[in-house]
C-alpha cells in the first residue's frame, strides 16, 4: 500500500543522506584563492600568484569562463557552460571537473569555508 501523503523531507536532504560525497561536490562553492591577481586579455585571463615567487598562468577560453564565473558551485558552472558551449553534458561535466581539480592543485581556486 502506498501513501498519497507527500514527504516533507526536502530532496536535497535525501540526496545528502544517500550520497553525501556526491552532494558535497555539487553544492560546494568554489572561489578564487586570496593570493591572486588577474587580468583579462582578449579571450583569455592571465592569473598571477603573488608571494615570494610569482607564478603566471594564462588560461584558455573555457578556463577563463570558469575563472570569471567564480564564486560558483559545480552545478552553476555546468549551467553556464551549457548556455555557452554546444557540447554533450558528459563532456561539460568532465571539462569542469578537470579544470577545477587542476586549478585547486595549482592553488588558484579553493572551496569556500
Amino acid at each position: 500500500m502506498t501513501s498519497s501523503k507527500k514527504s516533507s523531507f526536502p530532496l536535497q536532504h535525501t540526496l545528502y543522506f544517500l550520497f553525501p560525497f556526491i552532494y558535497d561536490n555539487i553544492v560546494t562553492i568554489y572561489k578564487r584563492a586570496t593570493n591572486i591577481a588577474f587580468n583579462k586579455i582578449d579571450n583569455s585571463v592571465v592569473v598571477i600568484q603573488l608571494g615570494k615567487e610569482r607564478h603566471f598562468h594564462e588560461l584558455n577560453e573555457s578556463a577563463s569562463l570558469l575563472w570569471e564565473s567564480l564564486p560558483a558551485s559545480r552545478e552553476k558552472l555546468i549551467e553556464i557552460f551549457q548556455n555557452t558551449y554546444d557540447a554533450p553534458i558528459e563532456q561539460i561535466h568532465a571539462d569542469i571537473e578537470n579544470c577545477l581539480q587542476h586549478m585547486i592543485k595549482l592553488s588558484l581556486v579553493e572551496p569556500e569555508s
